[in-house]
């Protein structure tokens, strides 16, 4: 007779046998349940339980292999072609716009508007250098972008897309490797990267469903939505061009990453490529950060809701740290990365991971879980808050202020109207930062994505909360779990944990194969929550929400996992008709948004037009004509133009992410301002002007009825203290009335002679004027 230990309070529910593994184990508690083989022989038959012959059993498993190999070949060569398809495309639909391949060389260029044309002009700037050295030389000491300011290109902009084309330009510019024109070098790149991020579109479904037909289906929604999933064929060079394949590409390594069942090679290199991505997409775009933000909110939320494993939480966070660095010494010490608030946000996530230690946000009760989980969520914005002072309060940079500005009026926590602060004013009056327009969701509906997705999502949302309420309440009941899987129920959550073997077999709750066992879902159901509310509330971020729209879709229609949950409910235990039945529902969508849309698709292509701006072009072949010292301001929009097309200074451009450049900017829109023209005069020579260019559709504008007060005259005037020309009733109550006519109207009056301005061009559109005091340049 063995003496036994009389279990302790914790344990005395839970038994752990002491027996070896190879005898029975059997207690008063549970000698009257079925066995698991019990189990599965009732819910599979007796049939099915009868082991067969080891010879049959390996020809089945060779067949099987067989057959998902050549699967995943199909699976490929569909991605693959895809991709190509979904690239020559928008080619076709960009040279029908714009009949490129035929409009002169100056009118291609204007094509690229606002910052596309700057961005642009660097590339053409590299390969018109006469040696890389010079190059380089020219980017890093530029006294052209910003006339007297000598700054470094490659450490304010987002710019290394340009350098790195350019240098392979340059390279390989011989004619047996390379007969093409430089500007379709360019844009054949991009049209190439769009083909990766259409494949990547198609994997991720793919690796979250378990079959290709999902991946089709993402890809015809997204095509089928082209108009509010992407701006591709209109603004090529902007920087969201270059960076949404490598995010796309990162999101599916993450899904990789993410899943339980990989070798630890498979999981380095995925670890490998998820770090080459998340560093491709932060180098090539400034807004990167705001999107790593978000990214980091979905991945904290995961590990606090105890769908991921910490450790890979951990990974995935220190590689965007890691990219971030490594971005700021690309770009020369850029001092916006180490101020931001992701690199706060990512440095308290770690600090939290590490005070929570191996237990993680585990607890023997259910209200203990949640208070735990608000505890640490309060300590991280605690801890993200004093760290982005310190970092704030080290570098003494304030490049970043207007950003933080913006989100306050965004919030109401500030009111720029009355604070008449310029540079929020632009941001809140340009209709990219205002909200989602109400005519997108009809949009959405007509090609058939918003339905798919509403369901979808809104079914895995009550799933994902429906886990992890039941997670907890797993971990309050540990005697009601089984005792292999509870032998210490404080233990923090590991990959053995939440290993997923494909089976809906011995689940705690029946519904866990779903979204439970799915980490890398989980992550994308809360992925799409975070910035689906940010495109609500800011129109740019639309283009970064749509696609996943479109992948959350084609999820919830195609999910292998779900008919085989559905089936088995139905008494089909059969996993070969849920994966048929997957297909033929997802061929199915896709041939009626196919059959619905293919007209409209026919009507783009067969659409022919022509890039025609006449004055724009009469305007830069006259400023050609200038010498080429010649230092031009106007709007930040025309000048990038002026800067690709001429190569003449200018004084301010559309990248809006420096204080000095901002003040510049406000200097130069007094030209739209109520200022005498000496005071204008004055203002405009002290930025080394020569020539201002004045825009007809910028001095007459019409006031906007949805939007008052949001003509670019009526926010200088507001700025300068003024009254407005039609009041709106927004805190105008400090404003006074202005002395002097509006600058831009005054000026172009041929009864006042003007000492200080000389109409030098004109047209229906521009008016080109010379200043005419102190330093002469003609």
């Amino acid at each position: 007779m063995r003496n036994r230990k009389k279990p302790d309070k914790q344990t005395e529910e839970l038994q752990v046998p002491t027996k070896l593994p190879s005898e029975p184990i059997a207690s008063s508690k549970d000698s009257n349940q079925p066995t698991q083989h019990e189990q599965r022989e009732e819910r599979e038959g007796p049939n099915n339980s009868k082991e067969e012959p080891s010879d049959v059993i390996a020809e089945n498993r060779s067949r099987w292999t067989a057959w998902m190999l050549l699967y995943g070949a199909i699976g490929l060569c569909i991605a693959f072609v895809m991709g190509c398809s979904y690239a020559m495309f928008v080619s076709q639909l960009h040279e029908n716009q714009m009949y490129f391949s035929r409009i002169e060389t100056v009118e291609r260029e204007i094509s690229f508007r606002t910052e596309s044309g700057l961005f642009f002009s660097y590339f053409k700037q590299f390969i018109e250098a006469k040696t890389m050295s010079k190059a380089f030389h020219q980017l890093m000491y530029d006294n052209i972008t910003e006339h007297g300011h000598t700054i470094n290109v490659m450490e304010r902009m987002n710019i290394h897309q340009e350098v790195i084309l350019g240098f392979l330009f340059r390279v390989f510019r011989v004619p047996f490797l390379m007969n093409t024109e430089p500007v379709y070098f360019y844009l054949n790149t991009i049209w190439s990267l769009h083909a990766v991020y259409m494949v990547a579109l198609f994997s991720i479904v793919w690796a979250i469903t378990g079959g290709w037909a999902g991946g089709i289906l993402s890809v015809v929604l997204y095509v089928a939505n082209r108009h509010d999933t992407t701006r591709i064929w209109f603004s090529m060079p902007l920087r969201e061009s270059f960076s949404m394949p490598f995010i796309y590409a990162q999101l599916f390594f993450l899904t990789l990453y993410f899943q339980r069942r990989q070798s630890w090679l498979g999981k380095e290199l995925t670890l490998l490529a998820l770090a080459f991505c998340t560093f491709g997409f932060a180098l090539t775009w400034q807004f990167a950060q705001f999107v790593m933000l978000l990214q980091a909110f979905s991945l904290y939320s995961t590990q606090a809701l105890q769908m991921v494993p910490t450790r890979k939480v951990r990974n995935v966070m220190l590689i965007q740290l890691i990219s971030l660095v490594l971005v700021c010494i690309f770009q020369f010490g850029n001092t916006l990365i180490p101020r931001s608030l992701v690199v706060s946000f990512i440095l308290a996530s770690l600090m939290v991971f590490t005070i929570q230690g191996e237990h993680g946000l585990r607890s023997r009760s259910f209200v203990g879980s949640i208070v735990k989980m608000l505890g640490y969520t309060l300590l991280l914005f605690g801890l993200a808050a004093a760290v982005n002072v310190g970092l704030k309060a080290a570098i003494m940079e304030e490049a970043d202020g207007h950003i933080y500005n913006f989100v306050r009026a965004k919030l109401g926590l500030s009111s720029p109207w009355k604070e008449r602060d310029f540079d929020v004013l632009l941001y809140l009056c340009d209709p990219s930062f205002k909200g989602l327009p109400s005519d997108t969701w009809e949009t959405l509906w007509d090609h058939f994505l918003l339905l798919p997705y509403v369901l979808s999502a809104g079914v895995l949302l009550v799933l994902l909360a429906a886990s992890v309420i039941m997670n907890w309440w797993k971990q309050s009941h540990p005697a009601k779990v089984k005792v292999e899987e509870s032998q210490d129920a404080t233990r923090p959550v590991s990959d053995a944990d939440m290993e997923d073997d494909g089976s809906d077999e011995d689940d705690t709750y029946e519904y866990a194969p779903l979204v439970g066992k799915r980490p890398n879902l989980a992550y994308h159901i809360l992925h799409s929550a975070f910035f689906g509310f940010m495109a609500l509330t800011t129109l740019r971020f639309k283009y970064l929400w749509t696609p996943h729209v479109c992948v959350l879709a084609a999820v919830g229609v195609t999910d292998q996992r779900c008919y085989q949950w559905i089936l088995r409910r139905a008494g089909v235990k059969n996993d070969k008709v849920a994966k048929i039945l997957q297909h033929v529902v997802g061929f199915a969508m896709v041939a009626w948004i196919v059959y619905s849309c293919l007209p409209a698709l026919r009507e783009d292509l067969a659409y022919l037009g022509e890039f025609y701006d006449p004055d724009t072009v009469d305007l830069m072949q006259w400023i050609m004509k200038t010498k080429k010292s010649a230092v031009f301001a106007g709007s930040m929009q025309l000048l990038a133009g002026v800067k690709l097309c001429t190569g003449r200074p200018i004084t301010n451009h559309p990248h809006y992410e420096d204080k000095r450049l901002r003040e510049r900017t406000r200097l130069v829109y007094q030209m739209y301002s109520k200022q005498s023209q000496e005071m204008v005069f004055k203002t405009l020579r002290s930025l080394g002007t020569n020539y201002i260019i004045v825009e007809n559709s910028i001095c007459y504008a019409s006031d906007d009825e949805e939007w008052p007060g949001c003509r670019l005259p009526d926010i200088v005037d507001r700025c300068n203290g003024v009254t407005l020309d039609k009041p709106t009733g927004i805190d105008e109550e400090a404003l006074v009335p202005a002395e002097h006519g509006r600058f831009c109207d005054e000026v172009d009056d041929p009864h006042l002679e003007s000492k200080f301005f000389r109409r030098a061009f004109h047209n229906k559109t521009f008016r080109v004027y010379k200043l005419l005091s102190g330093k002469q340049t003609t």
